[in-house]
C-alpha cells in the first residue's frame, strides 16, 4: 500500500485543471484534497474530504477519474 496518490487532470480547451491526493492527515485520517480552477491565473478552489479508509479513497478516485474522463479532460503525468 502506497502512502499517498496524486493525480491530475487538465482540460487544454477550457484552461482548468483538477488535482486529487490521497493520503494521511497528521492525526492519520484518510482525506481526499481536491483542488480546480483556471490554467490561467491563481483562482480556484480547495476541498477536504474524509474518506475513512485506504481503500474508500481509491474508490473515491476511481470515480473522479470516470468523472473527469466524461467531462473531456486528460490526465497530466
Amino acid at each position: 500500500m502506497a502512502a499517498e496518490i496524486m493525480q491530475r487532470w487538465v482540460h487544454a480547451e477550457k484552461r482548468r485543471h483538477y488535482t486529487l491526493h490521497l493520503g494521511q492527515d497528521l492525526l492519520g485520517d484518510w482525506v481526499l484534497v481536491r483542488s480546480w480552477g483556471s490554467l490561467d491565473s491563481q483562482r480556484g478552489q480547495v476541498s477536504r474530504q474524509l474518506v475513512g479508509d485506504w481503500d474508500k479513497g481509491l474508490e473515491a478516485l476511481e470515480a473522479a477519474h470516470k468523472r473527469r474522463h466524461a467531462r473531456g479532460y486528460q490526465p497530466v503525468s
